[in-house]
């Protein structure tokens, strides 16, 4: 009818829109349950659009990686080698895109200076924790402890950072260091 009444209204408002909508539930089981207005199911139901999740769609992980770089970090171009990209197609992403994209921006969050971006930055920290217990049989190598330290102090600074909205006053009171010391951590570790 292109037109509608405003509740409680008494004029007649023409509108000439388009309605995207999305649901993770069948909206036709809901409607044979009687739990969905069968009337608003079929007007919604013009043009159908069906996404299958991320896990189904791997090819489409490197296009969307090299998307979210881009929108999240316009002036600067990062590296991701293609056995990072591999891995990430194998992960299951069971919040699909939108798990991929805050990976992504967290990702370029804690990167600093550096220009790569390896799987221990775009994956999950428990799917790491499962490479790592698979490297970890004897003749396979693995990181060491304090290249896992120095990481982890990297991206908690960075975290904090962030969390503290760029104020490093109150960033170094969180972490319980004086300024100078997180100055000197943040300078060694090219986190601006």
């Amino acid at each position: 009818e292109r037109e509608f009444e405003r509740v409680g209204g008494e004029r007649v408002i023409q509108a000439d829109i388009r309605l995207v909508s999305a649901t993770k539930v069948p909206l036709e089981d809901r409607v044979r349950e009687g739990r969905f207005r069968e009337d608003l199911y079929y007007r919604l139901k013009v043009v159908p659009i069906l996404l299958p999740p991320l896990r189904e769609r791997q090819g489409d992980i490197p296009l969307l990686v090299a998307h979210f770089l881009r929108r999240f970090s316009p002036n600067k171009e990062f590296e991701v080698r293609a056995e990072d990209l591999a891995a990430m197609e194998h992960y299951e992403w069971p919040g699909n895109i939108r798990q991929l994209e805050n990976h992504i921006e967290r990702a370029v969050a804690l990167a600093g200076s550096s220009s790569h971006l390896g799987r221990e930055h775009l994956l999950p920290h428990e799917t790491l924790l499962g490479s790592a217990q698979k490297a970890s049989k004897p003749g396979q190598e693995t990181r060491s402890l304090k290249e896992v330290l120095v990481e982890c102090e990297r991206q908690h600074l960075a975290l904090v950072l962030a969390a503290s909205g760029g104020h490093r006053t109150n960033a170094a009171k969180v972490l319980g260091i004086s300024r100078k010391v997180l100055w000197e951590k943040l300078k060694d570790y090219g986190i601006e």
